[in-house]
């Protein structure tokens, strides 16, 4: 039991104002700031905090802006590793994308159980290490091979990242400092391409690699000294090995089935074998989970509550977003003809939007909860997929600008508030776990909703030449088929929890055990 003047989450305490003036008298600064206390709130806050969240965030920028960097070193790759095929290139994405999404939940139990910082600290080390000798490596099988490294150590950052950065602050924050956190992930999504170019242009395509190697020694020195141990347990009875073996059976098979498919077909057999094996890794998974003493997601998040409707939230967020992602530039350079660097110019509105919308979705779901944010952004996606579906050869750019921004504030009002709500809905010894399941859905999401829209297109692929009137068939059916998702996740998102006076009044009428679930 949390004792008096003390809050609680997880197993990161917090003094009261109080407490914490009395706890925090060091003869300077420096000690003040690198002394291993809690994080205080009230007038007692130190600069503690705020340099560990500037540490966990500098640690998430690093795996975002390689992420986005990594994009526009393809063309250099391809010369240099002439005589590949396409398809093969790709394996530079795909093979760092599929072990980060089958890692994620792993590693947030393993944070759950070990200590966060302990994965944290690992994952920054490996990532650093994997980055380096991506830079070194003359060989394409063996940069796929690194790049896998890299993802393990994505993978062990991000779940236990983003717990940690929420628990340095009160609950009431939780949505300010997830915002940050979107805020991040977005600005490192602009000026990733950028940076990334200047430096293959400039020097050659391995110098994206070198960046990350300065950037990830000081992200882990600094978490060394700065950032408090959590999660850590001595009661575990053991990690779940057979529950992770099947998870991760049922996502490589879900995932190869949705990259098999969209290049090679649907009904082929490697696909097929594909999606059967995902299948039953995830029935082997759900009979597993139940009965283990320590399983990698406690199963009774899944029953229908804030949690579930989080995830599925989530993923819809991202069908939609990742689906649509891929529409407009596709426009923009074959039907109205506009330059790649006049049609990357012309999208920076939406970018630019998103950076400064997801910490005000944040803030503004501390004060009134998730519900009605995500359900009013979903809303407004809606209407502006609709609006974009008729577009035709002719729609000015002002018109694309103008959803642009309406489209980038509303996925502010969704993004942030979902993710602080997944993270309020599950337990404090299952945080880590949740998050990465949570961000594994949201993963699958935007590859399915990626594949639909191209099957979409694909089936109208010769009027990519039209030079008719009225919208565009493919992209109407795209942008169409976006706007119904979202129309079912304000639906799905209407059991999000409350904020603000309802939230308060739905916790006196709800029972003990159902609290800790509805607040966030």
């Amino acid at each position: 039991m949390t004792k008096p003047g003390r809050a609680s989450l997880g197993n990161i305490p917090f003094h009261s104002a109080r407490e914490g003036a009395k706890s925090t008298r060091h003869p300077n600064w420096l000690s003040r700031a690198l002394s291993p206390q809690p994080a205080v709130t009230g007038r007692g806050d130190t600069l503690r905090p705020w340099l560990s969240l500037v540490n966990i965030l500098l640690a998430a920028f690093l795996t975002v802006l390689n992420s986005n960097m990594i994009r526009v070193a393809i063309p250099a790759m391809a010369t240099e590793f002439s005589g590949l095929k396409l398809s093969w290139l790709t394996w530079v994405i795909n093979g760092y994308l599929l072990p980060y999404s089958v890692l994620m939940p792993i590693f947030g139990r393993l944070g759950d159980m070990y200590g966060r910082k302990k994965v944290f600290l690992a994952g920054l080390l490996v990532f650093t290490v994997g980055s380096t000798l991506c830079s070194w490596n003359r060989g394409f099988v063996v940069l796929v091979v690194f790049r896998m490294l890299q993802a393990l150590g994505a993978a062990a950052i991000f779940p236990n990242a983003l717990v940690m950065a929420t628990g340095l602050f009160p609950r009431e924050e939780r949505g300010r400092i997830v915002g940050l956190w979107a805020a991040v992930g977005a600005f490192g999504a602009v000026v990733g391409p950028t940076v990334g170019g200047f430096l293959v242009q400039y020097f050659n395509w391995r110098s994206i690699f070198y960046i990350n190697i300065p950037i990830g020694l000081l992200a882990f020195t600094l978490a060394w000294l700065l950032l408090p141990e959590t999660g850590e347990r001595k009661d575990y009875r053991g990690f779940d090995y057979g529950g992770a073996a099947y998870l991760s059976l049922a996502i490589l098979g879900l995932l190869f089935f949705l990259t098999i498919g969209s290049e090679r077909g649907w009904v082929v057999f490697p696909a097929l074998l594909s999606l059967a094996l995902g299948l039953l890794g995830s029935w082997l998974f759900w009979q597993r989970e139940g009965k283990v003493a320590e399983p990698i997601i406690d199963l009774s998040l899944f029953r229908p509550g804030p949690f579930l409707a989080a995830v599925l939230s989530g993923v819809i967020q991202m069908f939609t977003g990742q689906g649509t992602n891929l529409l407009l530039p596709l426009f923009l350079t074959n039907i109205q003809r506009y330059s790649a660097a006049q049609m990357g110019l012309m999208l920076f509105p939406g970018a630019l939007t998103r950076i400064f919308a997801s910490p005000l979705g944040g803030a503004l779901s501390d004060r009134y909860g998730s519900r009605w944010l995500v359900a009013g952004g979903m809303l407004t996606r809606v209407l502006t997929f609709g609006l974009y579906a008729f577009i035709t050869k002719d729609t000015g750019y002002g018109y694309f600008a103008v959803l642009m921004v309406v489209s980038g504030l509303a996925g502010g009002m969704i993004q942030s508030p979902l993710l602080s709500s997944a993270l309020g809905s599950s337990p404090a010894e299952q945080m880590g776990a949740a998050t990465g399941f949570f961000n594994m859905s949201r993963f699958i999401g935007g590859l399915v909703g990626t594949a639909a829209s191209g099957i979409l297109l694909s089936s109208h692929l010769p009027v990519l030449a039209w030079n008719g009137e009225g919208s565009v068939p493919g992209f109407r059916e795209a942008y169409l088929l976006a706007a119904a998702a979202s129309l079912l996740g304000a639906l799905v998102s209407l059991r999000l929890p409350l904020g603000g006076r309802e939230a308060r009044e739905n916790k006196v009428s709800a029972p003990a055990q159902e609290q800790g679930h509805v607040a966030g």
